[in-house]
C-alpha cells in the first residue's frame, strides 16, 4: 500500500518563512495583530451580539423620544405655574360683579348694564370661561382708564369686542369680556 504524503511541501515552508522574517519588523507585526484582533473581535464579539445591539439602538431610540417627551411636559407645567398663577381662586358670578364694579368705580364711568354667566363652551381642565357684557358711559378718558384697567388688571381678561357710540356729550360703549377662572369647588 502507498502511504500518502502528509508532509508540507517546501514552497510553503519557505513561504511561511519569509512571513516570519516580515514580522520582525515592529511595524508590520503590529498592523498584522491589530488585523488579527479586529477579525476575532468582529466574528467573535460583534457578529454574534449584532441582533443584541439592534435591539438595544431601538431601545435607546426610544428612551430618547421619551425623554424629549418629558422635557416637553415638564416645560408645559412650567408654562401652566406661571398662566394659573393670573388665574383667579374662583370664577363664580360674585366675585366678578363685585370686582368689575369696582373697576367701573375706580374709572369713573356710569354703569348703564352688566352681565355675567360661565362661557359654557369654554373649558379648559379644572378652569371655566366666564363671559362679561358691560354697557357703560363717560367721556374718552374714563373709558380708556376702564379698559386699560380690564387689560392690565392683575387676573387673565381679556376684552373680546368693544363697540362704541358717540353722543354729543358722552361716549356709549359695550363691552365683550372673557376671563379664565378655576372653577367653584364648593358646588
Amino acid at each position: 500500500m502507498a502511504m500518502i504524503d502528509t508532509s508540507i511541501p517546501p514552497e510553503w515552508k519557505e513561504q511561511w518563512q519569509r512571513i516570519l522574517e516580515q514580522l520582525h519588523d515592529p511595524l508590520k507585526l503590529q498592523v498584522t495583530t491589530l488585523a488579527i484582533v479586529a477579525a476575532a473581535g468582529l466574528g467573535l464579539v460583534y457578529k454574534p451580539m449584532s441582533d443584541h445591539i439592534t435591539s438595544l439602538r431601538a431601545e435607546l431610540k426610544a428612551s430618547q423620544s421619551r425623554l424629549a417627551l418629558v422635557r416637553k411636559i415638564e416645560a408645559m407645567r412650567t408654562t401652566k405655574k406661571l398662566l394659573v398663577a393670573d388665574l383667579p381662586p374662583k370664577g363664580d358670578a360674585n366675585f366678578w360683579t363685585e370686582y368689575m364694579l369696582e373697576g367701573v368705580r375706580e374709572a369713573g364711568v356710569k354703569l348703564r348694564n352688566f352681565e355675567a354667566r360661565p362661557k359654557s363652551k369654554l373649558r379648559v381642565g379644572h378652569y371655566t370661561g366666564l363671559e362679561l357684557k358691560m354697557e357703560v358711559e363717560g367721556d374718552y378718558a374714563q373709558i380708556h382708564s376702564l379698559i386699560s384697567w380690564v387689560e392690565h388688571n392683575e387676573w387673565f381678561m381679556r376684552i373680546l369686542e368693544v363697540r362704541f357710540e358717540k353722543k354729543p356729550l358722552w361716549i356709549y360703549a359695550k363691552l365683550n369680556i372673557a376671563l379664565l377662572a378655576q372653577k367653584d369647588s364648593s358646588k
